[in-house]
């Protein structure tokens, strides 16, 4: 992914505002990258999906 924001400043003569990446491309060293250059990464957050809870009253 670096090298894909990279492109894009090179083009544009900027980074973008955010990037969007699927789960894939949000490892620890993107989010990094992203950071240090104060780009918003958008996806779905690193690590495992919480449990659902149990609901808290029963419809009858």
């Amino acid at each position: 992914m670096p090298a894909q924001i990279e492109t894009y400043k090179k083009r544009f003569g900027y980074y973008p505002l955010s990037v969007h990446a699927d789960t894939i491309y949000r490892t620890r060293a993107s989010r990094k990258y992203c950071k240090e250059r104060n780009i918003r990464l958008s996806g779905k957050p690193l690590g495992r999906p919480k449990k659902p809870t149990a609901p808290s009253h029963i419809t009858v």
